[in-house]
């Protein structure tokens, strides 16, 4: 089974529902032909579960790549504002830990 390197550095099982779930969320921004229907889909998760030394970034990255070979360009852009998106909140969230713990040790 492929296993996944982890933001946290632990290493996980593949999902492949967790790709299928995020371009599927991406998917209901999208009309008409720019969509990717199920099959593309999963042609899409199978030839990502097919790579060996996988992280979360390399996986975010094929998804985006395999997006625009299957020429789903509108697919793609709202798959990359979602990862952005998700990239800022965990950074938002960061700061906002980091400053919860300093304000926590100055009591």
């Amino acid at each position: 089974m492929c296993k996944v390197l982890k933001r946290d550095g632990s290493i996980v099982n593949f999902d492949r529902t967790k790709i299928e779930n995020a371009i599927r969320n991406a998917n209901r921004d999208v009309e008409g032909s720019e969509k990717a229907d199920e099959d593309t889909i999963k042609k899409i998760v199978d030839s990502i579960e097919t790579e060996s030394d996988l992280s979360v970034e390399k996986i975010q990255d094929e998804v985006e790549f395999n997006l625009m070979k299957h020429k789903k360009f509108k697919l793609a852009k709202m798959y990359i504002t979602y990862r952005y998106k998700h990239q800022l909140e965990r950074e938002n969230y960061k700061t906002l830990m980091s400053k919860v713990r300093r304000e926590a040790y100055s009591i």
